[in-house]
């Protein structure tokens, strides 16, 4: 039987030039669609990963508050993204629907490998919300832990998963032991890539016992004026905190440094 000589035709010659500046112009939208058109446009598009966004924006969902309506015009909230001033969904599960449908099959997930930052808005997590985070977006750099409904489970994906993480924030987790949580991102990985952490004042009330940060993550230090936990080994070469309210001892002998946090730089 002789075969088809045009059936490779897109997969050879000129047209593979061509290719590369054709989806370039091709929304989101329109990239998934064609990808559904046939094999080799699946396989173009989704092996592509420059042709998929490094930050992702999940859809608006919520309401404000009755008295906050009043005084605020909801739209200029949404336009200038204040997301602290519109409450979450009333379904706690909002998020992890969102995701799930995100994480419906391989190519969906290969897609997303490369994300570097996620605008989760107004959603809450819960653990199920941080597994399919972890799974979806390895190469985040920063995540914010708030509110309830999250514990060591959801933190422990992320903190196995997304090994890139620059800023970490903890944000009313009261069902969260802080201590315990940062001590899972005490690995070399994270030592290498973590910049900045920022625990609010209310997390530390579900430690278990008195807590340093510094004792779970020695490369951490925290600064007394901005109340940033920064990582001192990073710090002498991109000034990660820029204030050292301690005093200098040592004036310029090797083992000169501000005994805030242990740098050797005003």
């Amino acid at each position: 039987m002789m075969e088809n000589p045009f059936i490779f035709t897109m997969d050879s010659g000129p047209f593979l030039d061509i290719i590369p500046i054709l989806l370039s112009h091709l929304d989101l939208l329109s990239l998934v669609r064609l990808a559904q058109t046939c094999r080799f446009w699946k396989q173009r598009i989704y092996d592509d990963l420059k042709l998929w966004s490094n930050i992702i924006e999940l859809p608006f969902m919520g309401h404000m508050r009755v008295y906050a309506c009043k005084r605020h015009d909801i739209e200029k909230i949404i336009q200038v993204k204040l997301w602290s001033m519109i409450l979450p969904p009333e379904d706690p599960k909002a998020l992890e629907t969102i995701l799930e449908k995100m994480a419906s099959s391989k190519e969906s997930i290969r897609r997303f490998q490369h994300v570097e930052k996620v605008l989760f808005k107004n959603f809450i997590h819960t653990d199920e919300s941080l597994r399919f985070t972890s799974l979806l977006f390895p190469s985040i750099k920063e995540i914010s832990f708030e509110g309830n409904l999250l514990t060591m489970i959801g933190i422990q994906h992320i903190a196995r998963n997304c090994k890139k993480l620059k800023y970490i924030e903890f944000y009313e987790c009261l069902s969260v032991d802080a201590s315990i949580a940062c001590c899972l991102c005490n690995t070399e990985d994270h030592k290498q890539s973590l910049e900045r952490i920022f625990i609010h004042g209310s997390c530390w009330s579900a430690c278990k016992t008195q807590f340093s940060l510094h004792g779970s993550m020695p490369f951490m230090a925290l600064c007394q004026r901005c109340g940033l936990n920064f990582n001192e080994l990073k710090n002498e070469k991109e000034m990660l905190c820029l204030y050292h309210p301690g005093t200098y001892s040592g004036y310029g002998h090797s083992c000169s440094s501000f005994n805030c946090c242990g740098s050797s730089t005003p």
